[in-house]
């Protein structure tokens, strides 16, 4: 349905046709890096299957933070974690992310 609406309507719809403008200006005022990742489901689907057996998450939770694990091996460098969901920031933390 978004294909089929024009840059004001999905303006009005609270949506973005680009999300490079909004992630300079939030790292201009934030002293970090913020990124857009794929998604890659073959990877991170089984991972986060696994994380809802192992803790206690929702799927969406589960999935958030089988993202944070998996692309920070993938670029090999530490991120923090940001949740204000309590079971989503305790399993981050035991599976040894920063937690802000």
């Amino acid at each position: 349905m978004e294909a089929a609406l024009g840059g004001h309507e999905r303006a009005r719809a609270g949506r973005i046709s680009d999300a490079d403008p909004v992630l300079e200006r939030i790292d201009a005022h934030l002293e970090t890096r913020i990124a857009l990742v794929e998604l890659r489901p073959k990877t991170i689907l089984p991972r986060a299957r696994d994380l809802v057996l192992q803790h206690r998450l929702n799927t969406l939770d589960a999935i958030h933070l089988a993202v944070a694990i998996e692309e920070s091996e993938a670029l090999g460098e530490s991120i923090v974690f940001v949740t204000r969901e309590g079971e989503q920031a305790i399993a981050a933390r035991e599976l040894g992310l920063e937690v802000g």
